[in-house]
């Protein structure tokens, strides 16, 4: 009955009834052209032939960004992900094929229950039986590979970007220099996950819907023209109108999804960056109170969003109301003007009511198979939209990466509008010594912190740096550290391994206790490097850390060191890294700022003692001594390098502290003097000649000192 003899039942193996005749027919004409298409494209011409008709079609339905992460995800044909996508591919040609073959099964047992052939109905139910074992198995296989395709396609753009933003110091210029990228962890994970998620679900619900409508359709045909003589070009062409149009409509009408669900996801990650800060900063938050505050900002950040949202939902819940009327009605009233026109144009041999619905119920698993098919190629429309925003955001990240890497910044202006940040067009060359030649020190924005700089360190010339905030003394470290391009001027350093840097907070990895020392060295490095614990010991013993040690355990424990060490002594492993690593240079920026001035010094000491040059950033008096020159900025571009020594400069700061303390007292002095003088009766000539400067109007002042030496005249 399977090969459409209803009376003769070959007696062949399971499988052989399980694959209509028609199928076979067609897998034997088609055949040869299969192989003849692979014998093409098996020669350079035709295969770059076709390469170009598939890009043509990728332009017109994939967006720009879409194309460019292809060609990231699929390298080359031989690929992983290329097999994965095959292997996909034809497990749901294998789908296709089994739903066909299940609607003829479902035909043949209504027609069975009809005529109460019990025997007929229980051979046809074990085989419908039987052809559900590899149905589950095929669309257990999809659901594997779908999302198994999106974790290769993950890993190739997650791969990629991480390179890319680990290389060249771009994580912190991202974050510092640039302000195009304000979430780069939401891109790094959840966009690039949904962007992979998305792109599998489209290929799924596109590939074989098509491959669905086709063979649904001319099976139809097939079933049309077997039981008529009647032309049946005007039902065809009735159904190609509807689907066409409803395509064509709903093109037209489409909500600009795309747009829409990148602007969400930019707000969600938004609101992500506000939760992080809050997490971040909370102990500070929570001593000045700052909840009222931070509330409103969180509030605030999740009403827009909400709001996005919210534009979004609306715009699918409209677009799926046309959606459902053509596609559910308008569908269904041609579906069955489909199905009844054979019947009611007249027959070709008088059929059995059986006969009749066995024929009813395959037209209409194949009907209903069919449109769900191509509802949901002309839905992928939609999707196809939503699949371009994610690959906005991904494609955007990759561009600001590779841009970054490349020395070209985007920032905010003051007038909070995006404006290039001028390329820079100082030198920068490595050398034994550090040294600065006319360089001038300027901010992203392109503010000048520090104009026409020059000064040379050598090993052994230990450089202390003072000045008021703002000044630029971090930023010179961040230029001889290669994180801030050279605006102006040359600048010698050497090789960055021969260089460490020590912040006030310095960072505390997850790990053991020794790796908190020997950060960011591994225990195979430090073993190659002769570094021993003993040795690792005698340095936390060094920076009075030992009771550390024996307080948590050992090296080798493991703890959450953020919330575990205080203040002054993450301030000490960020020095102990410094004995450890024992690099030519050591910039020191206020890493001592929470240590006791006992302590300080001894680790003073043991650096010098190590031959390690430093540059220090701080303001402690008792940190002269260990310093051979000084670096003092002004605050307003100005900047003074000379030699220091130690006990003259406290001499003249103790004769500052002398005149500042009997400064104090001259007010009230001239108070008592005024008292005295109204109880005498007398004047005073001293008092006569105050009053006189008081009134003198105020001189001109030299640029640099301003207000300051104004007032200091008219006191």
């Amino acid at each position: 009955e399977l090969y459409g003899h209803p009376h003769k039942m070959p007696s062949r193996q399971l499988s052989s009834f399980l694959v209509p005749r028609q199928l076979l027919k067609w897998l034997g004409r088609k055949g040869l052209f299969v192989i003849i298409f692979l014998v093409l494209l098996s020669q350079r011409k035709y295969r770059r032939m076709f390469i170009r008709r598939l890009a043509k079609l990728q332009r017109r339905f994939l967006s720009e960004d879409t194309r460019d992460l292809m060609k990231i995800v699929f390298p080359t044909v031989w690929c992983p992900q290329s097999g994965l996508l095959i292997l996909h591919s034809l497990f749901l040609v294998s789908r296709t094929v089994a739903s066909l073959l299940i609607a003829q099964l479902d035909g043949i047992l209504v027609r069975h229950i009809i005529d109460k052939d019990l025997t007929g109905f229980s051979k046809y139910i074990i085989m419908w039986i039987l052809m559900a074992i590899p149905t589950s198995f095929i669309n257990s296989m999809l659901q594997f590979l779908e999302r198994k395709l999106a974790y290769a396609l993950q890993s190739c753009l997650v791969r990629k970007a991480y390179e890319q933003y680990m290389a060249n110091d771009t994580y912190y210029k991202v974050g510092n220099l640039d302000c195009r990228l304000p979430n780069p962890d939401q891109c790094l994970t959840e966009d690039i996950e949904k962007f992979c998620q998305s792109f599998c679900q489209i290929y799924s619900s596109v590939s074989k819907p098509v491959l669905d409508c086709v063979i649904m359709t001319t099976r139809l045909i097939q079933m049309g023209r077997g039981v008529t003589d009647a032309d049946l070009t005007p039902v065809i062409a009735l159904t190609a109108a509807v689907v066409g149009g409803t395509g064509t409509i709903l093109k037209v009408l489409a909500p600009p999804f795309g747009r829409l669900v990148a602007s969400r996801e930019e707000l969600h990650g938004d609101l992500r960056n506000l939760h992080a800060r809050v997490m971040t900063h909370s102990e500070e938050i929570a001593f000045f109170n700052g909840d009222r505050l931070e509330l409103k900002s969180l509030l605030g950040s999740y009403g827009k969003w909400l709001s996005s949202a919210n534009k979004l939902l609306s715009a699918r819940l409209w677009y799926i109301v046309m959606e459902q009327f053509f596609m559910k009605y308008c569908w269904s009233a041609t579906g069955l003007i489909l199905m009844a026109y054979p019947a009611m144009v007249g027959e070709k041999e008088e059929r059995s009511a059986s006969e009749r619905t066995e024929a009813f119920v395959i037209a209409r698993k194949l009907m209903v198979d069919g449109a769900d098919a191509a509802e949901r190629i002309i839905s992928a429309n939609k999707d196809v939209a939503e699949l371009g925003g994610y690959a906005s955001r991904v494609n955007h990240l990759f561009k600001v990466l590779d841009a970054v890497s490349k020395g070209e910044f985007v920032c905010r202006s003051v007038e909070d509008s995006l404006v290039a940040t001028p390329k820079a067009g100082g030198k920068v060359s490595l050398s034994d010594t550090i040294s600065c030649s006319n360089v001038t020190i300027m901010t992203p924005t392109g503010d000048a912190l520090a104009r026409e700089l020059t000064f040379d360190i050598s090993p052994g010339m230990h450089l202390l740096i003072c000045g008021p905030n703002g000044c630029g003394k971090t930023s010179l470290f961040r230029m001889l550290g290669d994180l801030w391009p050279v605006a102006v001027g040359e600048v010698t350093h050497p090789k960055r391994e021969e260089i460490v840097c020590v912040p006030q907070r310095p960072y505390l990895t997850t790990g053991t206790l020794r790796e908190q020392f020997i950060y960011p060295h591994t225990l195979t490095q430090m073993r190659a490097k002769g570094w021993t614990d003993e040795k690792l010991q005698e340095v936390m013993r060094q920076v009075r850390l030992d009771h550390v040690e024996k307080r948590e355990g050992g090296l080798d424990a493991s703890k959450d060191w953020r919330d575990v060490l205080s203040g002054g002594e993450k301030q000490r492993v960020g020095f102990g890294r410094v004995l450890y690593h024992k690099p030519k240079y050591a910039i020191l920026d206020e890493c001592t700022s929470q240590v006791s001035i006992d302590v300080e010094g001894e680790m003073y000491t043991v650096c010098k003692s190590l031959g390690i040059t430093m540059l220090t950033v701080s303001h402690r008096p008792s940190l002269w001594q260990y310093h051979t020159h000084i670096l003092q900025f002004d605050g307003h571009g100005g900047w003074k390098f000379s030699e220091l020594d130690a006990s003259k400069r406290l001499e003249l700061r103790e004769e500052k502290s002398l005149i500042e303390s009997q400064l104090r007292t001259v007010p009230e002095q001239r108070k008592r003097l005024k008292e005295l003088c109204e109880i005498l009766g007398e004047e005073s000539t001293l008092l006569a000649k105050v009053k006189t400067l008081d009134s003198a109007p105020s001189s001109p002042t030299r640029s640099g000192q301003g207000d300051e030496d104004a007032n200091d005249y008219q006191f």
